[in-house]
């Protein structure tokens, strides 16, 4: 186990062994269906999927939800092969099996998995009786995105069927399930997603607009650039920048949703360059080069190239300049501030776009909680705010205690990017973390001796973000998980020897359970990091607690002896 770099950093094991999740023995009804799925689907290979379909069916160990499966997919087979009368009649089959399966879970999963292809075959009766039995019992379990999901449906069968008025109240019930899905995600974007599925877009943005309106950051991004790709594929150019506009800062407490909101950033600069419309352009690119994750930055130089050359028509005004900054910073390239070489940002003086009302910077901050410092660190890039970017980008590395920190390290090389505006410390701080500072030959007092990029950076910390985690830290019990969270929530805080010192704590609490010990040692590894700064000797910490003083080769006195990492610090008392 080692905390690592991408594929730079040497991976070191930690000599705990991982309970298999693979079945002794049995077949694989899961890969069976996959099979069977891939020969229909993808293959139109209808006779062998039906012969493995009646091996299945004729399988007395088979689940009967893997039957109702595929039975399902049997009706698929002869969609495909345009025979919809046979497949409506197997998908009515399907439904009977479905309601025979005790499980509820798997009971209501198959007979969504029927309506959904009866309404492919555009059979409203069967979608309508079929989502009817759903629908209670969804309601019953408490899974609002079955709920929601079987609201769609009833939604379609009833307007396919002419009932207006029943339509209506399908439509009342998705609006009350997003706006009564308090910390459930999932289901508003359930909502969104199937109404796109059953074609229904002019209803997707009022409902996007409902579950924004109920959370910023709710997961939408994604069907918004599926729709602006449909409209852009219609010639509707108008359309396609309402949905990526909107997908721009739509940023989602999940990762995915920052890169599809990126993406949508990109979109949408280049149908404003071809409307002609270079300023706006530019301003989307400037955001773009902002938020860009720093992999990806060369995409966000291009474009930013690309629109300065298309308003000045010379590459030798700020096109050239731009390049340079990114590689010399303001210094130029002598590196010496204040000579005539120095060179000043050319976005300096671009504007960032305006973002929708429904994502002003208090509202999405207030959809966070104090640990979602990655999502806080993309909320605030989309408000040309870097400074408060790079303290959440930093708060996030603080706390990782992964086997593999890469995303935090490039999130907070991505904040310095867009502080900054060019790549001059950013690239030097992701080198400090691959070399920490003795640099590349390992020693300390030798020429290549690294300086932390951001040693001595202050950044100041909003008022209310230290009563936040004041607050969060007294509510920490005197327990292993209470000391733990502590330990979160200091090193968030920036109070990383502090944090230290909790997680320390925390190990010494954690008995010798094969998981607890596991985590509290990666714990430590990454408080260790946040106290360096680097990833240096937390991973000379994680060699040490697997091999011990005697090295890789359990010999004592030899070559690959280990020293304790944490050897000159005190140990914290418990409850210390």
């Amino acid at each position: 186990m080692a905390i690592r770099l991408g594929r730079t950093m040497v991976c070191v094991c930690l000599a705990l062994s991982l309970a298999s999740a693979a079945r002794a023995g049995g077949l694989d009804y899961g890969a069976r269906m996959n099979e069977i799925k891939g020969l229909i689907w993808q293959q139109n290979q209808f006779g062998k999927a039906e012969d493995m379909i009646n091996l299945l069916l004729q399988d007395p160990a088979a689940p009967p939800q893997t039957k109702t499966e595929a039975v399902v997919w049997r009706g698929v087979s002869f969609l495909k092969q345009e025979k919809r009368d046979q497949a409506l009649a197997t998908w009515r089959q399907a439904e009977k099996m479905a309601e025979q399966i005790t499980d509820g879970r798997q009971r209501v999963d198959r007979l969504r998995d029927t309506y959904k292809r009866c309404q492919e075959a555009g059979s409203a009766d069967d979608v309508l009786r079929i989502a009817l039995k759903v629908l209670p019992q969804a309601q019953q379990m408490g899974d609002f995105s079955a709920r929601g999901e079987a609201c769609v449906y009833l939604m379609w069968a009833y307007d396919a069927k002419g009932q207006a008025q029943e339509s209506q109240k399908m439509v009342a019930q998705m609006r009350a399930i997003i706006e009564g899905s308090k910390g459930n995600r999932m289901a508003p974007s359930d909502i969104v997603a199937r109404l796109l599925d059953v074609g229904r877009t002019p209803l997707v943005m009022e409902m996007v607009d409902a579950c924004l309106q109920a959370d910023p950051l709710a997961r939408v991004s994604g069907h918004l650039r599926r729709m602006g790709d449909e409209f852009l594929r219609n010639k509707d150019a108008g359309g396609a920048f309402r949905c990526y506009n909107l997908a721009c800062w739509a940023c989602e407490a999940e990762r995915g949703g920052m890169g599809c909101a990126r993406d949508c950033q990109t979109k949408a600069a280049d149908i404003l360059v071809g409307r002609g419309a270079l300023n706006e352009a530019c301003q989307y690119a400037r955001l773009y080069f902002l938020a860009c994750d720093i992999r990806e930055v060369q995409k966000g130089m291009d474009l930013t190239a690309r629109v300065l050359k298309g308003i000045d028509k010379d590459i030798n005004l700020r096109v050239r300049s731009f390049l340079e900054f990114q590689r010399y910073g303001a210094a130029g390239k002598d590196g010496v501030p204040g000579t005539p070489d120095d060179i000043r940002n050319p976005l300096a003086d671009v504007k960032l776009p305006e973002p929708p009302p429904v994502f002003a910077l208090d509202k999405m901050l207030a959809a966070t909680t104090p640990f979602e410092c990655r999502t806080r660190a993309f909320v605030y890039l989309l408000h040309g705010k870097p400074e408060h970017a790079l303290m959440e980008a930093l708060a996030a590395y603080r706390m990782a205690t992964g086997e593999n920190l890469t995303d935090e390290v490039y999130d907070v090389a991505t904040a310095i990017k867009a502080l900054d505006g060019n790549l001059l410390r950013a690239n030097q701080y992701l080198l400090y973390q691959k070399l920490g500072p003795a640099g590349q030959d390992g020693k300390l007092g030798t020429a290549d001796d690294l300086q932390d990029p951001l040693k001595g950076v202050k950044l100041a910390a909003p008022p209310e973000r230290d009563q936040a985690f004041q607050a969060e830290i007294a509510k920490c019990e005197d327990t292993y998980d209470g000391v733990r969270r502590k330990g979160f929530l200091l090193l968030a805080w920036g109070k990383s020897d502090e944090g230290l010192r909790a997680m320390r704590d925390a190990y010494a609490r954690c008995g010798m359970d094969e998981r607890a010990l596991k985590q509290a040692i990666l714990d430590v590894a990454g408080a260790i990091k946040a106290v360096d700064g680097h990833i240096v000797r937390a991973n000379q910490y994680l060699l040490y607690q697997k091999h011990g003083p005697d090295g890789p080769d359990g010999i004592k006195g030899t070559q690959d002896d280990l020293a304790d990492p944490l050897a000159g610090e005190k140990k914290p008392a418990p409850g210390g």
